[in-house]
């Protein structure tokens, strides 16, 4: 059977581009393979489909994505080699990839390979080739895996710039109506769909969901059978994680999938340069590799950089700046360092001071709670970092008021205090005062007591009875005891104090006048028992 002779076959543009052969076929345009004739060379070349000449809007569409291509050098994009018209036949002429487009991999590879060690450095060359191009001001809004060229060593093209927008290019705000959604179904972000501001974000949200159909074998929200179905998937439904599809697949993968399908751009990874830092890092750092290492050297310096601004600005009472600076630390460092590391960590103790001191005391002591556990999981309930989590926690739930709650983390300090130091022990003895002040403040002075005797006892020997620190016990033990009738031993704890607050101590809990009332109230109670 004779195969009809197209249009356009052996066609020569601009007396230079042989059309030799087609290679596919799109809704606007086709794509040649070409040879230059001035050299011999291979290039691909796309034509504008001949229905599509009479169209304005596909002819400017054109045009368009030659100014697109013309912006971005990357060695992760289809480089333009030039464009023209010759007759009827607007072209591109652009470098010949030997390959063929990634959706036509994805079936024959999860036949044969299933393993996310392939498809995690094909990731990585998608979003350097996304960072490339948002880079040059362009968004590509349409990135899929048919937009995306894999050849025979395993690099990657993206390709198709037609729907791009390039910012700050006026003419093409008149190529789409306003509130038009334009772009690939199975791959739109939500605010696309609701024809709202296009930003490098949403590239990301596309970018996510060709990570999950590459890791897993199946789009994020499943078949759907229109666009409207599609609509309300992106709109209001959550993809399975891919944990649970794929338990093999590292944890980093599964939260950085997971942070770029985010509804909200907002809650995104800030840029596609950091998806591609946790691509380079993850799985590249475990055999070593020096870009490895330099990459996540220069990441953990800007994000320490940026957690000192912080923490500045925390502490010039600039609140809102600190939370806004330590939410994207946390942000960062999750997706590269993981949710538990030291550096991520601390970031989020920033970040719950921020929310409380602008009176967000709700979810400043969520986190203070949940930071706390993530110390004592990771690091050890006798760490020192652990410790510091729990006390800031109690301290939350103290100033709120909240203290039968506070004696949980309070307990769980001098436990750890006693294991690891001893119940004669400076960290013992600060950890049981603690807790005293806090059972005595609940009403359970019967409790508080006894862990007061030890705490006088123990500092008496190692402070001597003149220490402040001595005194302040002393103080408490005695206000303990005066209200649970020992007027008698409490008038032993407190008289002493008199002279102490005659040289001019001053009680930390307490002001002086009410601690010599106390003493008054000692002595008056234990001569009336007399």
């Amino acid at each position: 059977m004779t195969v009809p002779r197209r249009p356009l076959d052996g066609k020569v543009l601009d007396g230079r581009y042989r059309l030799d052969r087609p290679l596919g076929r799109g809704g606007m345009g086709e794509v040649w393979q070409a040879t230059d004739l001035r050299d011999g060379s291979g290039l691909a070349v796309k034509t504008i489909l001949a229905q599509s000449l009479d169209s304005p809007e596909a002819r400017a569409r054109f045009r368009h994505e030659a100014q697109a291509l013309e912006r971005v050098v990357s060695p992760y994009t289809v480089r333009l080699l030039g464009s023209g018209s010759d007759g009827d036949v607007d072209y591109l002429a652009m470098e010949y990839v030997a390959g063929h487009g990634l959706d036509r991999e994805l079936a024959a590879r999860f036949i044969a390979d299933r393993t996310w060690r392939w498809a995690a450095p094909v990731l990585r060359g998608i979003v350097q080739g996304i960072a490339d191009v948002h880079g040059a001001e362009i968004v590509h809004r349409d990135i899929k895996p048919s937009n995306v060229l894999l050849t025979g060593d395993g690099s990657v093209k993206v390709c198709d710039f037609g729907i791009a927008k390039l910012l700050g290019s006026e003419p093409f705000t008149q190529l789409t109506a306003p509130g038009q959604a334009i772009g690939s179904a199975p791959y739109m972000p939500p605010e696309q769909w609701n024809g709202g501001p296009v930003t490098y974000l949403g590239d990301l949200y596309s970018f996510g969901c060709l990570a999950y159909e590459l890791l897993t074998g199946v789009r994020p929200f499943g078949p759907c059978v229109d666009r409207e179905d599609y609509r309300r998937a992106h709109l209001e439904q959550r993809p399975e994680r891919l944990c649970a599809l794929r338990p093999d697949l590292p944890a980093a993968l599964d939260l950085l999938v997971s942070a770029l399908l985010e509804k909200r751009p907002g809650d995104r990874p800030a840029s596609a340069e950091l998806a591609a830092v946790v691509l380079d890092v993850f799985p590249l750092e475990a055999r070593g590799t020096r870009w490895a290492r330099q990459r996540l050297a220069t990441h953990d310096a800007e994000t320490d950089r940026m957690l000192r601004d912080a923490e500045s600005n925390w502490l010039s009472n600039r609140p809102e700046a600190g939370l806004a600076s330590s939410r994207e630390v946390v942000r960062r460092r999750v997706l590269v360092n993981g949710p538990n590391a030291d550096a991520t960590l601390r970031a989020r103790r920033v970040e719950a001071d921020c929310l409380w001191a602008l009176g967000d005391v709700g979810e400043a002591l969520q986190l203070s709670e949940e930071l706390a556990e993530q110390r004592v999981a990771v690091l050890g309930p006798y760490n020192d970092e652990a410790i510091m989590s729990l006390r800031a926690w109690a301290s939350r739930l103290w100033h709120l008021g909240r203290l039968t709650e506070a004696l949980v983390p309070l307990r769980r300090i001098a436990e750890a205090r006693a294991d690891t130091h001893g119940d004669y022990s400076p960290e013992y003895h600060r950890a049981s005062y603690d807790l005293a002040l806090c059972l005595f403040s609940c009403g359970r002075g019967e409790e508080a007591a006894p862990l007061l005797r030890g705490v006088v006892a123990g500092r008496t020997d190692l402070l001597g009875a003149e220490a402040p620190e001595t005194l302040e016990a002393c103080l408490l033990l005695g206000a303990v005891l005066l209200e649970h009738d020992g007027a008698g031993e409490a008038l032993e704890q407190l008289e002493p104090l008199e002279a102490a607050l005659d040289r001019g101590w001053i009680p930390n809990q307490r002001p002086p006048d009410h601690a010599r009332a106390l003493i008054e109230s000692a002595r008056l109670r234990a001569k009336r028992k007399r």
